[in-house]
C-alpha cells in the first residue's frame, strides 16, 4: 500500500498520506488526537459503542501483534475500567465525541444502528448521492456475513498485523457481529496468550 516505506515507522499515517484523494479514513483515535480543524475541513461519522460491547472486544486486543495483550478477560475488564487500554480512555473518547454531536460535519451513531441499515441517512450526511441500488449494494457488501467472508484478505500482513496462534485458535478480526454480549452474554475466550 506504501511502496518505498518502513511499515515500522506508522503503518496507519503512512497509508493516509498514500492515500489519493478524496480519501475515507478510517481511525480508533479520540477526536482530541486528530486536527483541531477536523470538523471544520471533514466530515466525520462516529461509530459508538456500547461499553459492555466495547469490553467483549478484548479478543481484538488479543490478535492485534501491535497490542499484545497478554492478560485475561477479567484483567481486560480491569484495564479498561482504570482507563489503562489502547485506545483509552474509552469513556473520555465518547464524552468528547458527544459534546460535539450536534456539529453539522460530525454523524453520532451507535454500533445497534448499523443492524438497522441506515443507508439513507448516510447517504444524505455524506451527500454521496448514492442511487438505492448502490446503497442497496453498500448494504450487502458491509454486511457482516460478506466481511467475515473476506476476513482472510486481513492476513495479508500475516503477523505483521496478527498474532497467528490466537486468530487460528479463536477465530480472526470477524466473529460474530452482534451487540448485547456484555449484557448478560458470555465472551468466548476467556484465555490468556
Amino acid at each position: 500500500m506504501c511502496p518505498g516505506r518502513d511499515a515500522a515507522d506508522g503503518i496507519f499515517v503512512q497509508m493516509t498520506e498514500c492515500s489519493p484523494d478524496p480519501r475515507t479514513i478510517k481511525t480508533h483515535l479520540p477526536l482530541s488526537l486528530l486536527p483541531q480543524n477536523l470538523l471544520d475541513t471533514c466530515k466525520v461519522v462516529y461509530l459508538a459503542r456500547n461499553p459492555k460491547d466495547a469490553i467483549v472486544s478484548f479478543h481484538h486486543s488479543r490478535i492485534l501483534s501491535f497490542l499484545s495483550d497478554t492478560g485475561t478477560f477479567d484483567d481486560f475488564v480491569q484495564y479498561f475500567v482504570d482507563d489503562d487500554c489502547n485506545y483509552g480512555p474509552y469513556w473520555l473518547h465518547l464524552k468528547k465525541a458527544w459534546k460535539q454531536r450536534n456539529h453539522p460535519n460530525l454523524h453520532f451513531m451507535f454500533f445497534e444502528d448499523l443492524k438497522t441499515n441506515n443507508m439513507e441517512e448516510l447517504n444524505n450526511f455524506l451527500n454521496t448521492k448514492l442511487t438505492d441500488q448502490q446503497l442497496n449494494n453498500v448494504s450487502h457488501y458491509t454486511s457482516f456475513p460478506e466481511m467475515k467472508a473476506r476476513n482472510n484478505l486481513l492476513g495479508d500482513g500475516g503477523d505483521i498485523f496478527f498474532n497467528l496462534d490466537i486468530t487460528n485458535k479463536d477465530g480472526g478480526f470477524y466473529r460474530k457481529g452482534e451487540e448485547g454480549h456484555g449484557r448478560g452474554g458470555t465472551p468466548r475466550n476467556r484465555t490468556t496468550k
